[in-house]
């Protein structure tokens, strides 16, 4: 993995927003305390430092205060909040608000909107998501990603993307529930991480 993956200060920004929504201004300032202290990060999660980032650092010190299981439903639902403030740059605003005069087919819809906002996240991060279908599912695939660099261990690292895409699809539904889940993860030691998205809304 790459050592030199960092996210824009906007996107930041936008990902501690979000998760300052779900866990109140306390909350947050103790995950920055916790953050500035990496040893223990770096104990809890096995992260190298030479091979980390400000991104990882930040949702590893989020599993530490919270413990590993409420900081990874927290990621999560940071994600559903962040899509709105994401949605409103401009140039999101923008692509989503072409999309919705064209008025296409859901399924169509999601597909594009998939793209649209892979290459926003992509570029805001520095990375390649690669958005590819088959016949049930949407996938995100991340080489290296931002989430998940300098992670070792037993668990799926990308929450905060899981929720991002859920509320994506649920916003250009409608209000359906697609599944999102992650079936690759580089913390998991596979090659990539891989986001799924259903095709068909979950009843």
């Amino acid at each position: 993995m790459t050592s030199s993956i960092y996210c824009s200060q906007t996107f930041y920004q936008t990902i501690k927003d979000g998760m300052q929504e779900i866990i109140g201004p306390e909350g947050m300032h103790t995950v920055i305390d916790a953050q500035q202290d990496f040893g223990i990060c770096s104990q809890f999660l096995q992260l190298s430092s030479a091979n980390s980032n400000e991104m990882t650092v930040l949702f590893a010190s989020l599993e530490k205060v919270f413990g590993r299981l409420a900081g990874q439903g927290i990621a999560q639902r940071s994600g559903r909040v962040s899509f709105e403030y994401l949605s409103r740059q401009p140039e999101l605003h923008n692509a989503f608000s072409d999309m919705a005069k064209r008025l296409l087919p859901v399924p169509t819809r999601i597909k594009e909107g998939l793209e649209i906002l892979s290459g926003s996240v992509a570029s805001q991060c520095g990375v390649q998501i690669i958005v590819s279908e088959d016949d049930q599912n949407w996938y995100w695939r991340i080489d290296s990603c931002p989430w998940c660099t300098g992670r070792i261990g037993e668990t799926r690292g990308c929450y905060f993307l899981i929720g991002l895409v859920q509320e994506f699809t649920a916003w250009m539904s409608g209000g359906r529930f697609f599944d999102v889940t992650e079936v690759g993860c580089c913390a998991a030691e596979d090659a990539a991480c891989l986001i799924q998205i259903g095709k068909r809304p979950l009843e």
